[in-house]
């Protein structure tokens, strides 16, 4: 579904002014979409245990009705 508007990370606020949205992924596979989500988590300091397929396709399936980019208000 995409990232629309800012987000804040680290403390340093991103997405200000003409910002153009983040695209949604649904060209990537469930298993592509664990491992970029996996890696983003480690670089970012979380020790926090690998996303797998199988939790990618739950929420993709439960929000396939959805029809507009996600806020970082939504993800909290």
């Amino acid at each position: 579904h995409g990232l629309t508007g800012p987000i804040t990370v680290a403390g340093q606020k991103y997405g200000t002014g003409n910002a153009v949205p983040m695209p949604a992924m649904g060209g990537l596979s469930d298993h592509q979409i664990a491992a970029v989500l996996s890696y983003i988590r480690k670089e970012f300091g979380q020790e926090a245990a690998a996303v797998s397929a199988e939790a990618v396709k739950k929420i993709r399936t439960g929000t396939s009705g959805r029809d507009k980019p996600w806020t970082a208000d939504e993800l909290r």
